[in-house]
């Protein structure tokens, strides 16, 4: 409060400094910002109208007012006031069953985690049950709400269900609380399309009860009957009466049969309409109903069905059928010969014709369609009354119905004691936590974790079991009773086959989880579950409460990309060094089997959005560094579209179909960093069929697609998943998740190279073109890159806040971020400008122009004066918005003639790059305002950027490019080709502006058209070519300038290797370098095959001294040329290089062999390297040491020319751009718009008191983080398609061990021809010739 009065006891003071203030973001922040422009208007108002003051307070006092507005309400700055103080003015729920938690809030705190978590999945609308009690046993109170754009649905699911829920009516004994939250897919996001869902209202029933006491006999009473379901999925058929049905024709029959109308035509609604006929346990009324409409066989939908009060009439019979038998308990119930005494008891009052006519329908249903007659349908009355609980309910519903399904359905009936959760095509977890008596279940596996350390009123038993968590098997379908009742559990269990059981003693009681399995195979649920408490490989939930999440993951972006570092270096043994090797072990078999399997696809990465286009780029890299290996990258969607789909969908556009992919035995490697994405998740299960070296790049080892890698066969001490340790990170602008998997990769591509250099035959399979010193620099570059990525975040890789003198780089992107805010915000602060003249005007009554005659002393009565003023006055009010946007341009001091209309940006950089920032960017604003609103597109500089986007260049628009470093001879002309992308656009001007283009790279030159460039810090050592630019200028007594162009850089590259250019080779390495630098493969230029041809005659010699013999090289004449030549490599080397190529080691060279000994290698240097690699493949990568990369290579191979030593280096210097540079340049761009969509969201929340205007920048309109629906291909199909696949797998190994057997009876057969042949002599040598046999072949 004392602040407040300081600003507002100081309106004409033109600043106030508060050096402790309310942080920003604040209900009270805003009040203390507000009020001292308000003050400053009122005391203009009291100085104008009600005192006589001075004329030159009056225009003090309006001055005040104006800089207040300035500064506080539009945010804007005055020199020399910096600093903070100063003011110019998916489901879910838990299962509470110790009684500690009936004191707080502690349930509910844990409730609203869980949706916090699960709206990563969706949260257009969202819902919560729990049950109460009533007159007539329990009821149910259910909590739903729609979510609008800016509003945040954990919040509003509390605060509802805190206000319906009776807290005088709560439960005695444990309770529990059942919810949903909506991605809607197939409808809009309406309060009665929203979770849970009841078909039938509310009905007091005569229901016999206690079914879980197994002695006692069973009562009636009259109790509440209703039921409600929370589902995942969609419903698409359903079988009844041995016949399937759509979902259309079930919902119009459901309300038939039920009576009541549809309460919603969503889907899932259909699924409670079901439940409400299939569970009918302890009622016979509902047991009648249920025999009669679902189990006879009918050729159609019955269009009429029997009333209530009949299906009372049938149960009346079979209740005193029951009644005659004797008072029976459930135990007596579970014999076959009760049950056949009531039925048959009931069938002979049937045959007798109790009822009359009006019976007529049951009799006729028994006696026609079910064979026994009335007998059958009569049994199935009596086993629906005994068996169909809960339990049974939804294992039945889930026989019967086609679709996906994560389920959550509960009773009133069964409220004090039970539900049941089920999974097939959806996923969904149980937690169980003994030490405090809780819980939780949830579509999300990271939601059941939120009760993680909550302990209610401080109370938990030690000395009870750790946490565990049972996810369902949701690919083979999976449903799941959870129940805390002291009875029987469930009548059903036990004649349900492939069940397990399993009792865990928690706080207040057991807990038992039954299932079961709809596949056959099922192991022990204690032996499937996760261990949560005390397992260092699941993490918790982080802080969800953060106000600015966005900003926190952009701070952790340092020390992530240092911890995945060292997961991969540690010395302790950890989860990404375990699923390395594996991947090497993998990785090694598909080297062995190249020469057999060449159509096959080597490595296939799969993903979705911004994971899929990093899996791209480290695709690509991969078949940099090894040319022989066959990469593939492919959209999870595509994937699941064409063999995931019983009728695949052409991939029309892509080079893509059905038989172009052999994926069998396949390396897959799965970019998912949430693990959960619907298609990624949906092609870990499809390709099981067809490989099982499958590996995911996932956020943490406990995931949904863990899961299910997990069960695939595995060696001891074998992983499939790599984690980054980022954990769950709800922010939908990612940012963190971008950078942990893109430093993953690079680990993996860095070990997978030292794997391959390690041996000569994996070099070979694998046409390693990667050298031991580019990897070397690339594990240099990987470790400097962390402390470049401390520059541009602002952080320290131990979470710590760098210091303003070492933080200028984050500075200078964060300065630019909010002056590009400042374009986009001049629109609302003009508005308001605009809102505060004519309120002010009109309200005083004097407009400007007539406010300035009327001090000058002039007569407004004239009609001289009066039109002319009027005229100006009008002029103004209808230009003065444009008036107010130019001053506020001269104000800030930005470009004056931009347009004044909504501002667009577009991205232009690697396409990795451009497609992750476009992303963020556009998530970041996905919820302001319209008149702050900007449209986000991406472009690749060096493609089609200009084609694609020049056309729209206008005067403002936003273009931020990002370029590679052209320092490097290898991306002079990248970084060229960029800069006339970005010139060409900057060149397009109308009245004298253009676009306001910003570049964005290490190189320090400065394009002229832009108006803005940002260096990047460089923190690796110069490349040789850049040592010997430097060399070559001292030379001539000059200096490269440290700004120098890529085009400049270009043409003195060009000039430096042109003294190379006349040079006739005079050494093998030298003539290496010439064939070697630049394209791979110059098989099939004549004349420099000519050159090889003539080198190899000149020391080759005839096989076995004769004028017959082949041509070969042996290894003395190989290293005697050698060393005449002065080869740098040493005899060692030389033999070892001799031995690679030596295919069919016969001890010496062929042309051919010869020839491919030339032909593929790089250069002399990149031979000499590989053939000089002595590495463990279990080592870690060795760090290059070198002052300046090439050192070393220059040292060992003095007599190389400089192209041949420059050449060497492009492996390296393509890695550095792609893995560190780029990766420098995405992060200096999610810096620079954060900076730039915070500052926007920062005025929305502070312009008005209250933050009535507030919106989370961290999410989205769709609250969808992860992506875990058919988003857009179904996966309905997996289960059905990976059976055939796996049979067309089998068949396709069938038939490469029938081509192999015949290939070796073939060669049998040759053999015994050959010896049957007598060898034809040679007349002028006396050898053999080659002479075809009968069978036709040569030898």
């Amino acid at each position: 409060m004392r602040k407040v009065m300081a600003m507002c006891l100081n309106p004409m003071l033109r600043a106030v400094h508060l050096p402790s203030v309310p942080p920003p973001g604040t209900w009270k922040h805003g009040v203390v910002k507000h009020a001292g422009w308000v003050a400053s208007l009122l005391v203009l108002l009291f100085v104008r109208y009600y005192c006589d003051a001075l004329h030159a307070v009056q225009t003090a006092a309006a001055i005040t007012l104006v800089e207040a507005v300035y500064t506080d309400m539009l945010g804007g700055k005055r020199k020399g006031l910096e600093g903070s103080g100063w003011f110019l003015c998916g489901n879910f729920g838990v299962v509470v069953i110790a009684g500690v938690w009936n004191a707080g809030k502690e349930a509910l705190d844990v409730l609203e985690r869980m949706v916090q978590v699960t709206m990563m999945r969706g949260a257009q609308s969202g819902g919560v049950v729990t049950y109460v009690k009533s007159g007539a046993g329990v009821e149910g109170v259910r909590a739903r709400v729609v979510n609008s754009k800016r509003t945040d649905l954990s919040q509003l699911v509390r605060a509802k269900i805190e206000s319906v829920e009776p807290k005088g009516k709560r439960l005695a004994g444990p309770r529990f609380y059942a919810g949903h939250t909506r991605f809607a897919t197939t409808s809009k996001a309406t309060f009665d399309g929203t979770h849970p869902h009841q078909w039938t209202p509310r009905k007091t029933m005569s229901v016999y009860v206690g079914f879980d006491k197994v002695d006692v006999p069973i009562v009636k009473k009259n109790v509440n009957v209703e039921h409600y379901i929370c589902h995942n999925g969609d419903l698409d058929f359903f079988t009844v009466g041995g016949r399937t049905y759509d979902l259309g024709a079930i919902q119009q029959w459901l309300q038939r049969c039920t009576g009541a109308p549809m309460p919603s035509p969503v889907d899932s609604v259909a699924v409670a309409g079901c439940v409400d006929l299939l569970r009918t346990q302890g009622s016979w009324p509902l047991s009648v109903r249920y025999a009669f409409l679902i189990v006879p066989e009918r050729s159609t939908l019955l269009t009429t069905v029997p009333s209530w009060a009949d299906y009372e009439v049938v149960g009346e019979i079979f209740e005193n059928a029951f009644l005659s038998a004797g008072q029976l308990t459930p135990k007596t119930g579970k014999g076959g010969d009760v049950r056949t005494k009531v039925a048959a008891e009931a069938g002979r009052q049937l045959e007798k014709g109790v009822g009359g006519e009006r019976l007529a329908w049951f009799r006729k249903a028994g006696g026609l369609d079910i064979e026994g007659g009335l007998h059958s349908l009569c049994l199935a009355v009596v086993d629906a009354f005994y068996d169909n609980d809960l339990f049974h309910t939804v294992t039945d519903f889930l026989s019967r119905a086609k679709g996906s399904f994560g389920l959550c359905i509960n009773s009133s009936l069964d409220a004090e004691k039970q539900l049941v959760v089920a999974a097939r095509g959806q996923t969904i977890s149980v937690a169980v936590y003994p030490r405090t008596g809780i819980v939780c279940w949830g579509s999300e596996q990271a939601a059941v974790k939120a009760a993680m350390g909550v302990k209610a009123g401080g109370r938990s038993d030690e000395s009870l079991g750790p946490a565990i968590r049972l996810d369902l098997d949701d690919l083979g379908g999976e449903a799941c009773l959870v129940d805390w009742g002291k009875g029987e559990p469930t009548v059903s269990a036990p004649m349900q086959l492939n069940n397990r059981q399993c009792d865990i003693e928690v706080l207040g009681g057991i807990v038992r989880l039954i299932s079961r399995k709809e596949a056959l195979a099922s192991a022990p649920l204690l032996r499937r579950s996760i261990q949560l408490d005390d397992n260092p490989l699941v993490l918790s939930i982080p802080d969800l409460d953060k106000p600015y999440p966005v900003a926190d993951d952009i701070s952790r972006i340092p020390q992530i990309c240092r911890d995945v570092q060292e997961s991969f270096r540690s010395s302790e043994g950890t989860i990404n060094q375990l699923t390395m090797l594996h991947w090497r072990r993998a990785l090694g078999k598909r080297l062995k089997l190249k020469n057999k399997r060449h159509d096959e696809v080597d490595i296939l990465i799969t993903g979705a959005e911004v994971s899929l286009w990093m899996g791209e780029q480290f695709a690509s890299d991969l078949t940099t560094c090894f040319k022989g290996l066959n990469v593939k990258t492919m959209s999870a969607n595509k994937l699941l579209g064409l063999f995931g789909q019983g009728m695949p969908i052409p991939q029309t556009g892509h080079q893509l179909s059905e038989g172009l992919l052999a994926l069998n035995h396949t390396i897959v490697l799965i970019v998912s960093h949430s693990g959960g994405t619907f298609a990624s998740l949906a092609v870990s299960n499809l390709l099981q069929s067809v490989t099982t070296d499958i590996f995911v790049v996932a956020s943490e080892w406990d995931t949904q697609i863990g899961k299910q890698l997990r069960t695939l066969p595995c060696h001891l001490a074998e992983s499939r998943i790599f984690s980054t340790g980022v954990g769950v990170s709800p922010a939908e602008p990612c940012t963190i998740s971008v950078a942990a998997t893109h430093q993953l990769l690079t680990e993996i591509l860095l070990f997978t190279q030292m794997y391959i250099l390690s041996d000569k035959d994996r070099r070979v399979s694998a046409k390693c073109v990667a050298t031991q010193d580019a990897m070397a620099q690339l594990a240099r570059m990987d470790m400097e890159n962390i402390k470049a990525l401390e520059e541009i975040t602002g952080y320290a890789s131990d979470g710590t806040k760098r210091s303003a003198s070492n933080n200028v780089t984050n500075d200078t992107l964060v300065a630019q971020g909010k002056y590009w805010a400042d374009h986009v915000l001049e629109a609302p602060r003009a508005w308001i400008c605009v809102a505060l003249y004519v309120v002010g005007t009109v309200t005083a009554g004097w407009p400007v122009g007539a406010g300035l005659i009327h001090l000058a002393g002039g007569n407004l009565d004239q009609a001289e004066t009066k039109y002319p003023v009027g005229f100006i006055d009008s002029i103004i009010y209808l230009f003065f918005f444009q008036l107010a946007v130019a001053g506020i341009r001269l104000l800030q001091g930005r470009p004056l003639w931009h347009r004044m209309a909504g501002r667009s940006v577009v991205i232009g950089d690697v396409p990795w790059v451009a497609q992750c920032v476009e992303a963020f960017f556009s998530k970041m604003l996905a919820t302001t305002y319209s008149i702050t609103g900007v449209a986000a597109y991406s472009g690749n500089p060096v493609d089609h950027l200009v084609h694609k986007y020049t056309h729209r260049v206008v005067r403002g628009g936003l273009l931020a490019v990002g370029r590679p470093d052209g320092r490097l001879c290898r991306h002079t002309s990248s970084e060229s080709a960029v800069l006339l992308s970005s010139s060409q656009a900057s060149s397009i001007q109308n009245m004298g502006a253009t676009c306001e283009t910003l570049t964005l790279g290490h190189n320090p030159y400065k394009l002229g058209l832009a108006a803005h460039n940002i260096v990047l810090p460089t923190h690796r050592p110069k490349y040789l070519c850049e040592k010997l630019l430097e060399e070559d200028a001292k030379s001539r007594g000059e200096t490269v300038p440290p700004d120098a162009s890529s085009g400049a850089l270009h043409g003195m590259y060009d000039n430096l290797f042109s003294k190379d250019a006349k040079k006739e080779p005079k050494t093998v390495f030298e003539l290496f370098a010439a064939f070697g630098n630049g394209v791979y493969d110059v098989i099939g230029d004549a004349e420099e095959t000519a050159k090889v041809r003539s080198l190899f005659d000149r020391y080759a010699k005839r096989e076995g001294n004769s004028d017959a013999g082949e041509l070969v090289v042996d290894m003395a004449d190989f290293i005697a040329t050698c060393a005449e030549m002065k080869s740098p490599l040493s005899e060692p080397q030389i033999a070892e290089l001799f031995h690679t190529y030596d295919a069919d080691e016969s001890g010496t060279l062929d042309w051919m062999e010869f020839n491919l000994l030339y032909t593929k290698a790089k250069s002399s240097l990149g031979l000499m390297t590989n053939v000089n690699a002595k590495i463990s493949a279990t080592s870690m990568p060795t760090i290059s040491h070198e002052d300046v990369f090439g050192d070393k290579m220059r040292k060992d191979a003095p007599n190389s020319s400089l192209a041949d030593m420059v050449g060497a280096q492009n492996i390296s210097m393509e890695l550095y751009e792609s893995r560190c540079a780029s990766f420098q340049r995405c992060i200096a761009f999610i810096v620079l718009f954060h900076a730039m969509g915070e500052s926007i969201a920062t005025f929305w929340r502070t312009i008005v008191p209250f933050e009535l205007f507030a919106y989370r920048a961290d999410r989205t309109h769709s609250i969808m983080r992860i992506a875990t629906t058919a988003s857009p291909v179904s996966g309905a199909d997996v289960r059905l398609i990976m059976k055939k696949l796996k049979l067309k797998a089998q068949w396709y190994d069938s038939l490469k061990q029938l081509g192999s057997l015949t290939e070796k009876i073939r060669t049998k057969a040759i053999i015994r021809e050959m010896s049957r042949e007598k060898p034809v002599q040679s007349p002028q040598t006396g050898t053999p010739k080659l002479v075809e046999n009968r069978l036709g072949f040569l030898y």
